[in-house]
């Protein structure tokens, strides 16, 4: 198997519902007279690819609706595949109807024919050494303000990779004269000076600019990709006249160039232009994050890329490289940050994030410094069932500059009662304006916890690297000051659990504690708690989550507790899952306990129950 994916059950059956799927690869010695028996039902679909590139229909269960097929023998005839040659047969499984969830179940592979022992050789890919994350610039001495929120789609690409050419030099472009973050930046003594049209701003700034890029509505990747590697303007072909008259010569023609083509010239002719450090893949037509990979080389692709190819592009970059980005279609939000992780990547979640190359800026970086509270020192509490809330969601830098400052953060009730905030840790380099305001708004009841994973989303007993990884997610958390996190993981047992988690946490690292979120039961572990090197992991015991468990309901559980201040079941963590409840809500339903249990700082929970293990 070569890209894992969908479940398994009942023994060797797996499934494939929805979106999964999963790929084998047979390396055939001889073809001739060679099949492949298939025992496989309900609503399957087999494609097949001789080169891992482009798959064709191959069987269908040929059913709709709810309809499912009884198990059957499909035979698979390798030999005319192949055409009765040598070589790579790859077969990929999926769902036929998708919308319903009753995907094709594979039962059992009867291979007849000769298979060599060979496998295709594994791009050579590097570990990245140090830190992968791009630190902050100063900013220009001016820096120029348009917003372009009303131009058309083409002009404003444009824009974007002209605030990215720029900035690879030094962040003097804004294209949002309402963000916040950059009004928080001006407090630090950043000039500004607003341009009346984006000609006037282009004219300004061509000088930074050696060309332009032309491409068509089905080539902005491509055309992103090369505008960082050749300092190029990203021309949609329907302006090109207009930007022509700026006197700007074409540097690429891109139209027509599909992904093969674009990953060839990438492993070839490019290589060691771009970055390795950094790969973006977003929603084609979306404006997000082009500003940061044209400024960094990163390489930018399409969020709906198949597994296939999005595989061949994360492995041009190096093993512990930062993939910013959301939703691959690999599963769900695990096969997608699992499929990143197993190639060694982790995740900064971000599909709508603009400008981050002026809100990663500094007005003077030498000069920054941003701190979390202090703890609390630890209190004596009796007879009480200690309890703390956990905020989700904090991982997601779109959710970190916009809603979670609205909506959450900006909550008129925060503070009322304790609450653990989930940031990245990477958000000190990524937004650093941003960071400093959440330190210095936070209040004595809130504590930021370094999230989910630390500087990205990944999980580590299926990370490719995470010894690498660990080290990164220390220097984060010494970077950023954060004593306590939480990390979400799958493991497949608690002996593994501990095993990984002990490069996260032990004598040497910055931290002091952590939480843990299981992802297959955000309260699988049911609060269990252990020591590594001294040090507390507690995972969760109950989950706000609409449909699951009401605050109403966890309180009744709360006061049948045991209040043993020496025994780890007398410690509840609480997660709030952030798209069920606002903290409004929460106040409301936790500022009046029952009399036998206390509420507290994660911090503080942290060390309490450090003394009960």
């Amino acid at each position: 198997m070569v890209r894992s994916g969908g479940q398994l059950s009942g023994g060797n059956r797996r499934f494939a519902d929805v979106r999964s799927s999963w790929t084998y690869r047979f390396n055939f010695k001889r073809s001739k007279g060679a099949k492949i028996e298939l025992e496989i039902g309900n609503q399957y679909a087999v494609s097949y690819s001789t080169n891992d590139w482009e798959y064709l229909p191959l069987l269908d269960a040929g059913v709709t609706g709810e309809e499912t097929k009884p198990q059957t023998i499909e035979t698979v005839d390798v030999e005319k595949l192949l055409g009765g040659r040598p070589g790579m047969l790859y077969l990929k499984f999926a769902d036929c109807v998708p919308e319903n969830g009753w995907g094709g179940m594979l039962s059992s592979i009867k291979i007849s024919g000769t298979l060599s022992d060979e496998k295709p050789a594994e791009p050579e890919r590097p570990t990245f050494a140090g830190n992968p994350i791009p630190l902050p610039k100063k900013t220009a001495d001016v820096v120029d303000v348009f917003d372009c929120g009303r131009e058309p789609k083409a002009i404003q690409m444009m824009l974007c990779s002209l605030q990215g050419i720029v900035a690879q030099t030094q962040p003097a472009i804004c294209l949002s004269a309402h963000n916040f973050w950059f009004k928080e930046l001006e407090k630090s003594g950043v000039k500004t000076e607003v341009q009346p049209s984006w000609a006037a701003l282009l004219e300004k700034h061509k000088g930074a600019v050696k060309g332009y890029i032309l491409c068509d509505s089905e080539t902005w990747n491509m055309a992103t990709t090369f505008a960082g590697i050749r300092q190029g303007l990203v021309v949609h072909e329907e302006i090109e006249s207009e930007i022509k008259a700026f006197g700007l010569k074409k540097l690429n023609d891109v139209r027509g160039k599909d992904l093969r083509w674009f990953h060839t010239f990438l492993s070839t002719k490019a290589k060691g232009r771009f970055a390795i450090n950094g790969i973006v893949n977003i929603k084609d037509d979306r404006l997000a994050m082009r500003d940061w990979a044209i400024a960094n080389k990163f390489i930018y692709v399409h969020s709906g890329l198949q597994p296939n190819i999005l595989e061949k592009f994360y492995q041009l970059v190096a093993v512990g490289a930062c993939r910013y980005g959301w939703n691959d279609p690999v599963d769900d939000e695990f096969g997608d940050v699992n499929f990143a992780g197993e190639r060694g990547l982790f995740t900064i979640p971000t599909d709508h994030t603009q400008n981050l190359t002026l809100i990663s800026a500094l007005a003077d970086p030498k000069l920054f410094r941003a701190a979390p509270p202090p703890v609390p020192a630890v209190a004596k509490i009796k007879n009480k069932h200690i309890v703390t809330i956990l905020v989700s969601d904090g991982d997601n830098l779109n959710l970190m500059l916009e809603g979670y400052r609205d909506t959450y953060f900006g909550s008129s009730r925060r503070g009322e009662i304790p609450l653990g905030w989930m940031v990245p840790s990477s958000s000190f380099d990524l937004c650093p304006t941003t960071y400093k305001w959440y330190c210095e708004n936070a209040t004595d009841n809130d504590v930021l916890l370094g999230a989910l994973s630390g500087p990205g989303y990944v999980y580590p007993s299926k990370m490719r690297g995470v010894d690498a990884y660990a080290k990164l997610y220390d220097f984060y958390n010494r970077r950023a000051g954060l004593k306590y996190g939480v990390i979400m993981d799958l493991p497949d047992s608690q002996a593994e659990q501990k095993e990984v988690f002990s490069q996260f946490l032990n004598r040497n690292s910055y931290q002091e504690g952590l939480f843990f979120i299981d992802y297959s039961n955000y309260a699988k572990w049911k609060g269990d708690a252990y020591l590594i090197d001294g040090k507390p992991v507690v995972s969760l015991r109950y989950i706000l989550w609409e449909g699951q468990m009401s605050p109403e309901e966890i309180k009744q559980k709360l006061a049948a507790s045991p209040t043993d201040p020496s025994s780890p079941e007398s410690y509840s963590v609480i997660m709030l899952h952030l798209w069920s409840y606002n903290p409004d809500e929460i106040v409301e339903a936790f500022s009046d306990l029952p009399e036998n249990v206390e509420l507290v700082r994660p911090d503080l929970f942290l060390n309490m129950i450090k003394e009960a293990l």
